[in-house]
Order: structure tokens, then sequence, then C-alpha cells
């Protein structure tokens, strides 16, 4: 009965104290605690992982392959895909469109 007592003690501190340190940080800038962020991420606007292929939404789906699902089966009509074992084998990769961003 001491055991169950003291362990119940315990789960009531350790409660209590998540509580608190949940406060603690929810309320830091209040209580004098600095916020530390990168100030730099906001500003940061260069492009370099993207091109201008990336960011224009005009593309030509012309000469896109299409890949239909129909129950146990995919319906594929272009090139660079194919299937296999009841699997879609995607098997190159795609290019934008409109010759732009090469």
């Amino acid at each position: 009965m001491s055991t169950s007592r003291l362990f119940d003690r315990i789960c009531v501190l350790v409660t209590v104290a998540a509580m608190l340190l949940t406060i603690l940080f929810m309320n830091g800038q209040a209580l004098g605690l600095e916020l530390v962020t990168d100030a730099d991420s906001e500003a940061y606007s260069d492009n370099t992982y993207f091109t201008d292929n990336d960011q224009t939404a005009d593309w030509d789906t012309s000469s896109a392959t299409v890949i239909t699902l129909e129950g146990d089966h995919a319906a594929i009509d272009g090139s660079n895909a194919y299937e296999y074992d009841g699997n879609v084998v995607i098997a190159g990769s795609g290019r934008f469109g409109s010759g732009r961003g090469r």
C-alpha cells in the first residue's frame, strides 16, 4: 500500500512539473526568456533550388505518358512506363513540355 501511495505522489509531481514547464515555455517571452529564431530565413529569397522551369505553371501535356489504373491492371499511353507483374514501372524521367528552362 505504501508503494502505491509513493507511486501516486511521484506521478502527481511529474504531472505538475510538466504543466509548469509547459506554462513557462508558452509564456517565455513575457517572463524574460529570449526567443531564438533564424533571422535570415524569412529574408532569404534566392532561387538556387528552383529553375525558371520549376516556377511556371505552363506546360504542354501533348507528349505526356498517361497511366490509367483499371482494377488490377493499368492502361499506359505513352513511353517511359510499362506494366510488369501487376506493377506500373516508370522507366524514364519527364521533361518540361514547352522547352523553357533547358
